[in-house]
């Protein structure tokens, strides 16, 4: 749902080297089971993001990058279900009026 965070966990890793170099990237997608349908979204690194208006309709994925000296390696998490827009708030402005 738009304004939902969402939280990227679990990855693990093996390198022979020290300190590998860990990017995470969110990327938008239109298609749930096609990942050549997504996109990044700019500005949106790190292990959490918060889904936005734009993301409503589509399905997020995070892209994860180690590299290590001369060996690199990458993984795709599966899509979220598809964003839907945040629920809208009730109001009750003003009770109707019975007349006779």
């Amino acid at each position: 749902m738009s304004g939902s965070t969402l939280h990227a966990t679990g990855a693990t890793w093996q390198t022979s080297k020290p300190d590998p170099q860990v990017a995470y990237s969110w990327v938008r997608c239109t298609d749930v089971e096609d990942w050549r349908s997504c996109r990044a979204i700019s500005g949106a690194g790190g292990t959490s993001y918060t889904a936005t208006d734009a993301d409503v309709g589509a399905y997020v994925r995070v892209f994860l990058r180690v590299v290590s000296g001369n060996a690199s390696a990458w993984a795709l998490s599966a899509p979220t279900t598809e964003v839907e827009p945040k629920p809208v708030p009730m109001m009750l402005l003003r009770p109707p009026v019975v007349s006779p």
